[in-house]
């Protein structure tokens, strides 16, 4: 069964190994990327979080596992028509939404909008909202607000993650952690 949690696997497997093509180090065809960026996401719900797998409810860890797979579908490569369509997919500005709805005012985040918070899923919501702030995904659309409101609503919002560094879709570390030389060979974001 298709699942965003696997695909990342396996997509950051390819990466590391970096034993295919150089001119695709993922091994795939533009129609694969294409159609693969599609489906992650289609993985995007009416409530604007994200789910790991057709029919199933949004969670915020897999703003995570789904936004650093297509960072690493991003990466490198001919991306513009890749690129373009994820614009026609993907909406960074309702996840976002959902990511904030799952912030608890004791600190963390919840799988769900008002659970408990854990720390997995502290973590990877985080991780994940910050290659929407940083990450090449969010560079792909910037949608206009509709009203005044929801441009402060949009500009508190990033004010209030300006502090996320950026993170490694790989690694899901900010790339300063890691060694120099990783820099080019893996496409750190």
């Amino acid at each position: 069964e298709s699942h965003a949690g696997h695909t990342f696997c396996c997509l950051a497997a390819l990466r590391l190994l970096s034993t295919l093509s150089e001119d695709d180090v993922l091994g795939l065809s533009a129609r694969q990327r294409s159609r693969l960026l599609q489906w992650l996401c289609n993985r995007q719900n009416p409530d604007g979080g994200l789910n790991g797998r057709p029919g199933k409810a949004s969670d915020v860890c897999y703003t995570w596992w789904t936004m650093a797979s297509v960072e690493l579908l991003l990466c490198g490569g001919d991306v513009d028509e890749v690129a373009t369509s994820s614009a026609a997919f993907l909406d960074p500005e309702t996840l976002r939404g959902f990511v904030w709805r799952c912030m608890s005012g004791t600190g963390g985040l919840s799988a769900h909008p008002g659970e408990e918070p854990d720390p997995f899923h502290t973590f990877f919501g985080l991780a994940g909202l910050s290659l929407l702030v940083h990450g090449s995904a969010d560079r792909t659309t910037k949608p206009q607000p509709a009203t005044d409101a929801e441009e402060d609503d949009m500009q508190q919002q990033e004010a209030g993650a300006a502090w996320l560094s950026p993170m490694s879709s790989i690694f899901a570390l900010p790339p300063r952690h890691l060694p120099s030389a990783w820099q080019d060979k893996f496409c750190l974001t």
